[in-house]
């Protein structure tokens, strides 16, 4: 998949489309009073739980990243971090864009997923060093929501690959079977939220 258009285009096409296409059927009766509701609950606009960071922010990350793609600066810088919503059929499904300060942490919990096998399949069938990934997205809206994390791979120095790692993997291992670019990634969320399916690890990537 080709993508032309910058990360910042295809999030302000999504939140356009949101707003337009999506808003009104969440307003049952009375458009005021649903209005009124959805603003009260955050709802009426997919991007305003996210703020856009300075670039001083993001080079926190890079003593332990090293290397970080500029399409992923580009999200924090011009999108922003906090929380995401992608169109669902009952209501807005939550997606957070990982602060700095929150990756740590996300990380944590992330590697916690992944038994001594796991890592070893990770390493030998998808030539993945885990100790390089680092996690940039997850569901729900706080950390005790976490089911999984979508993480960047950071193999090399141009490596701008993410995949996704799930919690509870009953079936499988926790790392996702595909990866795809930052920028495929972004267009693929939002093909999801746009049919109102929001990514999981079960879809994949």
């Amino acid at each position: 998949m080709k993508v032309t258009s910058s990360i910042k285009q295809v999030f302000d096409a999504y939140a356009d489309w949101y707003v337009k296409k999506y808003v009104p059927t969440l307003i049952e009766d009375d458009p005021v009073e649903g209005m009124k509701e959805l603003r009260a609950n955050r709802w009426d606009h997919p991007l305003r739980g996210l703020r856009a960071l300075e670039a001083a922010a993001i080079a926190k990350l890079e003593p332990s990243a090293g290397f970080l793609p500029s399409a992923y600066r580009e999200l924090l810088t011009t999108v922003g971090a906090g929380t995401l919503l992608a169109a669902s059929d009952d209501e807005p499904a939550p997606f957070r864009i990982l602060r700095p300060a929150a990756v740590k942490k996300a990380r944590k919990a992330a590697m916690a997923c992944f038994s001594d096998e796991d890592k070893a399949v990770a390493a030998k069938k998808k030539r993945l060093d885990l100790s390089k990934m680092l996690p940039f997205m997850a569901d729900g809206e706080d950390d005790e929501d976490e089911a999984f994390w979508v993480m960047l791979t950071l193999q090399t120095k141009n490596d701008d690959r993410v995949v996704i790692v799930e919690r509870d993997h009953e079936n499988g291992r926790p790392v996702g079977r595909k990866t795809k670019s930052f920028s495929e990634f972004v267009a693929r969320w939002v093909a999801c939220a746009k049919k109102r399916e929001p990514l999981n690890p079960f879809d994949g990537l």
